[in-house]
């Protein structure tokens, strides 16, 4: 069977610096290669648009297809390739195909799902985030017609899937409704994340922490990312008379509104801001560290909970995301506070370096078994096992 795995969106608004002709990093590649590396029963391709090219490109490589259409953008939420529409209804028609979208609540997802129809099965995966829900009790009234005006091609749409994968238990229950729902988070490899000697990997990164207590993040340094709350919680630790120190892996807009906030608490001593850590570091990054802070104010999922707890490095995370699902499947050897609240993740952290968490209890088994590319890629297969031959 031939299965497209399609993506809604550009690649250039999301990462700026990233190649558009090469997008591994992006979910539906992740996947589509792991599929290709343990099945050979299916034919693999990833399709997404991209408002930077003025015509389609197209490569094979380690036999999967790659197409990019041109896009017109104007917001993460709206954007449109006449192009990839076509392709995606004449690929609709031809015999034994399946159609696997990723990133299920945008416009151009919904046009893509009408544009398919009932011609072939498909297969939806919640990249996370919410589905729309209307609502006449709350909100402004420009927020209630806009919620309308998203869920009623979103309940057109979503009736055409014949299985949609949920990240979390929260989202399966608000997806059920719709048609057969599973969860399926997304994965890491386990054989990659694993836990390294500390000593050993601050050799690695080369950081100048000696043994002192290491709290670290890795991500953008954007707005929604939390670290502004970061340094306020380590503001307090500092003043409480914690000795710690906080690795800052990451680039973005915000950076020098963030180290003149660390100036201003005086904690240039405490903080250090490393720029973007490369894919190869991470392993390193995350096992030089005593624990993982994951701050966020707001989040769709959350992969680094998942690589730092694959790590055995303990992580204090804001309840955002999936952050919940992630801790449980882990065992629960985590704290997790409410988002965007400076003393709140401050007493966590102060948990954290005073002992509270244990590496050791951290169950990597359990976390393989929910988040590891083999258990992602058996469901998967199950699931298109199953699928009739027409939707």
């Amino acid at each position: 069977m031939r299965v497209i795995q399609v993506l809604h969106h550009s690649l250039t608004p999301f990462k700026p610096d990233a190649d558009p002709r090469t997008y591994e990093e992006d979910w539906n590649v992740k996947v589509a290669k792991q599929l290709a590396e343990r099945d050979g029963e299916h034919t693999f391709e990833c399709w997404r648009p991209e408002h930077t090219f003025s015509e389609s490109y197209e490569r094979v490589d380690d036999d999967i297809t790659y197409r990019v259409f041109p896009s017109t953008y104007l917001h993460p939420k709206v954007e449109y390739s006449q192009a990839m529409r076509r392709a995606l209804a004449d690929a609709a028609r031809e015999d034994d195909v399946l159609f696997h979208f990723h990133g299920l609540y945008n416009y151009f997802t919904y046009v893509l799902l009408a544009t398919v129809g009932e011609r072939a099965p498909i297969v939806m995966q919640s990249h996370g985030g919410d589905p729309a829900v209307p609502s006449v009790t709350y909100g402004s009234l420009v927020s209630r017609l806009s919620a309308v005006a998203e869920y009623l091609p979103q309940e057109y749409a979503f009736r055409k899937a014949d299985q949609i994968f949920a990240l979390t238990k929260r989202e399966a229950a608000l997806l059920s409704d719709y048609g057969p729902t599973t969860v399926s988070p997304m994965g890491v490899d386990f054989d990659r994340f694993r836990p390294t000697e500390t000593a050993a990997a601050r050799d690695a990164l080369d950081v100048d922490v000696g043994d002192e207590y290491v709290v670290a993040y890795i991500g953008r340094l954007i707005e929604r990312k939390g670290v502004d709350v970061l340094i306020e919680a380590a503001d307090r630790l500092a003043a409480e008379g914690h000795e710690f120190r906080v690795l800052v892996g990451g680039s973005g807009p915000m950076q020098d509104d963030l180290e003149a906030l660390v100036a201003r608490r005086g904690l240039e001593d405490r903080i250090d801001f490393l720029g973007h850590v490369a894919e190869a570091d991470k392993v390193d990054f995350y096992n030089a560290a005593n624990a993982v802070c994951f701050p966020s104010k707001t989040e769709p999922y959350g992969i680094v909970p998942v690589e730092a707890l694959a790590c055995r490095t303990p992580l204090v995370a804001t309840e955002t995301g999936a952050v919940p699902d992630i801790v449980e499947n882990f065992g629960g050897e985590s704290l997790v506070v409410r988002p965007d609240d400076a003393p709140a993740l401050a007493d966590g952290l102060a948990d954290a370096i005073t002992g509270a968490l244990d590496p050791a209890r951290i169950d990597r088994e359990s976390g393989r078994r929910n988040h590891g590319w083999d258990a992602i890629v058996d469901r998967t297969l199950a699931v298109y096992d199953e699928l009739p031959s027409e939707s």
